[in-house]
This record gives C-alpha cells, sequence and structure tokens, in this order.
C-alpha cells in the first residue's frame, strides 16, 4: 500500500476509534432515563453505534490503487489485556449487528407465545465501563502509529 494510503488508514482507523470512545464516555456521563424507553432506546442506539465505529478498522477497507477490500488491523493490536472484551464487541457485531444469525438463537415457548433467546452469553455487549477502557487504549495506539506515519 502506499504510504499516504497506510497513513490515510490508520487516521480514519483512529479517528473511528476516538469516536467510539467519546460516545461510550458521553453515554456513562449521561445514563438514560429509566423510567422513558425512549430514552433507553436512544442510549442502547449511541452505545451499539460505538461498537459498530470501534469495529470498522478490523473489517477490511478499499484503497483507490486496488478494487478489492484490503484486510483491517489486525486484532493483535489489542493489547492482550482486553482481547477477550474485543473479541466480545466483534462478535456481537458481527452476529448481532450487521448480520443476521440466527445460529446463536433459540425459540422459547411460553403461554402467550414465543421469545427469542440467545443460547451465547458471549453475544451481548460488554458493560459501557469495560468498552470504554478498550476503547481508549486501542484509540491511544492508532494515534501513536497514524502520527509515527505522519512524520516519515
Amino acid at each position: 500500500m502506499k504510504p499516504e494510503n497506510e497513513w490515510l488508514f490508520y487516521a480514519t482507523a483512529a479517528w473511528n476509534v476516538d469516536q467510539a470512545a467519546h460516545v461510550a464516555k458521553t453515554l456513562l456521563e449521561n445514563p438514560p432515563d429509566e423510567g422513558v424507553y425512549a430514552s433507553k432506546l436512544v442510549w442502547l442506539s449511541a452505545y451499539k453505534y460505538s461498537i459498530v465505529s470501534y469495529c470498522s478498522p478490523f473489517m477490511g477497507f478499499r484503497t483507490s490503487e486496488r478494487k478489492k477490500n484490503e484486510d483491517g488491523l489486525s486484532s493483535g493490536i489489542v493489547p492482550h489485556e482486553f482481547r477477550d472484551i474485543h473479541a466480545q464487541i466483534k462478535d456481537y457485531r458481527d452476529q448481532i449487528l450487521a448480520h443476521t444469525d440466527i445460529r446463536h438463537l433459540e425459540t422459547v415457548s411460553f403461554d402467550e407465545g414465543y421469545r427469542i433467546a440467545s443460547t451465547s452469553a458471549h453475544l451481548s455487549p460488554p458493560p459501557i465501563q469495560n468498552a470504554l477502557r478498550l476503547f481508549s487504549a486501542v484509540s491511544e495506539i492508532l494515534i501513536q502509529k497514524q502520527e509515527a506515519l505522519h512524520r516519515k
């Protein structure tokens, strides 16, 4: 990849992950009104956005020099202590937010009808405090990489 495209990739990756961190921090500082469904819905939607934004650099990209997708960031960039949270967030994004993947779902019958239940506890978003720590750590790594490439 051309050096300017590598810098651009890391600059946009840093922006995406930093945006996820800012959204998560804002949500922690402004919890939803417990008695107001719309407030909870908007809060959860923003949290889901932060997860999608965080995952974006790991999903691959296109450059002007190649039509096909390039590989995204390697999960190896994630500090070891955050790898489990990273995997949980990526699985949640891949199987719940971005795609309809029913392999992990089952139908549970009850008197009034059916409901959906997950067969995997891993397919739920982690507590937002944990996500924020991950987002912040990865954001710092990406900003440092972008700045190092800029100095070349």
